[in-house]
């Protein structure tokens, strides 16, 4: 289980450290009824990373847990979708885009679909989350373990959501101030945090992925 950590915990880090989630949640907490709509984008954020985990938890009963050969072609299929990530932000950096003030009434509903699209449309946090989901579906533990490090890589990525959202509840100046300031330097460093996750991970799987055929 600790060896299993060790590789799933990085994978679901660099998850993690997601601009878009982050921004979408950013404007949630500051605007109208912030914690019950944050709360709300959290919810379903979450629900999309889930469902993704029940499905990894439940491959390692199947024979997917013993088919190294699919595993390694995962593994470099998705190093290369991040490299590739990384090579577009490195030589064709993305304009930034100025935000624009939403018309449209500010619903809990609104703000649950907001998370779900955050994070399904999230590229490099999903090329980063599904190889961790295969390396716990690979592990030949059994289905409780499975479960609770799915648990773990679920929680550590949906940390660009949570803590914000616990920031807010419980120090209401980072709504003003933190919480903010963050969000700048995400948005200036983007570029640079697409490269950096793309190609560093991006190398490692593929190298990962090649060993093991």
């Amino acid at each position: 289980m600790g060896d299993l950590l060790a590789e799933v915990v990085p994978l679901a880090a660099g998850a993690a450290i997601s601009p878009v989630v982050f921004l979408v949640q950013l404007t949630t907490l500051t605007g109208p009824r912030p914690l019950s709509r944050g709360t709300a984008l959290l919810a379903g954020a979450a629900v999309v990373l889930i469902a993704l985990s029940t499905i990894g938890v439940l491959l390692g009963s199947t024979s997917f847990s013993t088919n190294d050969t699919l595993k390694a072609t995962l593994n470099v299929v998705l190093g290369g979708l991040l490299m590739a990530v990384g090579l577009r932000a490195l030589l064709k950096p993305p304009k930034p885009k100025a935000q624009e003030p939403d018309a449209k009434p500010k619903s809990v509903g609104r703000s649950f679909a907001s998370g779900a699209a955050a994070m399904g449309s999230n590229v490099t946090s999903f090329a980063l989350y599904i190889p961790a989901l295969a390396l716990i579906a690979g592990s030949g533990l059994p289905l409780g373990q499975r479960g609770l490090a799915a648990l773990v890589i679920l929680l550590i990525t949906l940390a660009v959501a949570w803590v914000p959202l616990l920031l807010a509840a419980t120090v209401p100046a980072a709504s003003t101030r933190l919480l903010p300031a963050l969000g700048n330097w995400m948005t200036s460093n983007d570029r640079w945090i697409q490269v950096i996750l793309g190609l560093g991970f991006g190398i490692w799987l593929v190298v990962k992925g090649i060993r093991g055929f």
